[in-house]
């Protein structure tokens, strides 16, 4: 476990340096724990507003990312969050859809960049789990990014598999009786990034 810490740690150390232009325009955050790592970009960094396709001028960033990325095996999950501001078209009838659609391109690129598609998965939480208040335009603002999660664990799926390979649980069946003692399940618009097990 120590050393997959170590790698996770590694990995964030080589992002902040790589991205650290970005992080000191506050474009970009990069956090970290020992089971994972987190690269989080604002998707007016990546995204004209109301597409999903990457802007021209994103390449060069998530080229660089990517390239550091596939130099580890680590699963990558990469996870699009907007704010609530609805969005009704023929393409993105949601913004479940949108935010989906945007990790979708993001693990699109990373495939052509060589990254293994076994080791991604691209996930849409829409407006459902917001980092700031919706009410101002900053806050929305916020809300509008891309997260990169590098799971420590490179045998790991999910986050879960992650949480209960570093708690040494296994998996048993279960019954609600059970359930405050076994490590927590990630679900979209289940719980904030920030509280992942």
């Amino acid at each position: 476990e120590a050393e997959r810490a170590k790698v996770v740690t590694q990995i964030a150390e080589e992002m902040e340096k790589a991205l650290a232009a970005l992080i000191d325009k506050d474009l970009v955050n990069v956090r970290r724990n020992k089971f994972w790592m987190e690269v989080e970009i604002k998707t007016s960094l990546l995204f004209p507003s109301g597409s999903a396709q990457i802007a021209s001028s994103a390449t060069a960033t998530l080229s660089k990312v990517a390239v550091i990325l596939g130099r580890y095996p680590n699963p990558i999950h990469v996870e699009g969050f907007t704010d609530n501001k609805p969005i009704r078209t023929l393409t993105f009838p949601s913004n479940w859809e949108l935010s989906a659609a945007r990790a979708a391109s993001v693990v699109r690129l990373f495939s052509s960049a060589g990254i293994k598609p076994e080791r991604m998965a691209a996930i849409g939480y829409g407006e459902h789990q917001p980092a700031a208040d919706n009410a101002t335009p900053e806050g929305r603002n916020t809300n509008r990014r891309v997260v990169l999660v590098v799971l420590a664990d490179p045998s790991a799926r999910r986050l879960r598999d992650q949480s209960q390979a570093g708690s040494q649980q296994e998996a048993v069946p279960m019954d609600s009786a059970q359930a405050p003692d076994m490590a927590p399940v990630v679900l979209p618009g289940a719980a904030p990034a920030e509280s992942r097990p």
